[in-house]
């Protein structure tokens, strides 16, 4: 809801943003980040069968990561995170 109800936070579903003339705000990272946070729990509580893995999953990952500011985030912040989950997260552009 917060995306929905912060208007600072708009931008991040824009997928006409020129991030070369505003680059991601400082909110917009932290929000993202958290993002991917939460997607990195579900993805090995999913693995873990702790979770049953939702149809829709690869679609949802595909559609928020190929808005510019999440793909941007991300680019920056893969590194933290382990080669699984980021083939996961990168698999699903191809599907």
């Amino acid at each position: 809801m917060t995306l929905f109800t912060t208007p600072k936070l708009a931008r991040i579903l824009d997928n006409k943003v020129d991030l070369r003339r505003n680059p991601p705000t400082d909110d917009e990272g932290r929000f993202v980040n958290m993002i991917i946070l939460h997607l990195n729990c579900a993805y090995y509580a999913i693995k873990s069968d702790a979770l049953t893995k939702p149809e829709g999953l690869a679609a949802d990952v595909r559609s928020f990561f190929a808005l510019p500011i999440p793909q941007a985030i991300w680019g920056q912040a893969k590194r933290f995170y382990d080669s699984e989950f980021v083939a996961f997260i990168e698999a699903q552009w191809q599907a």
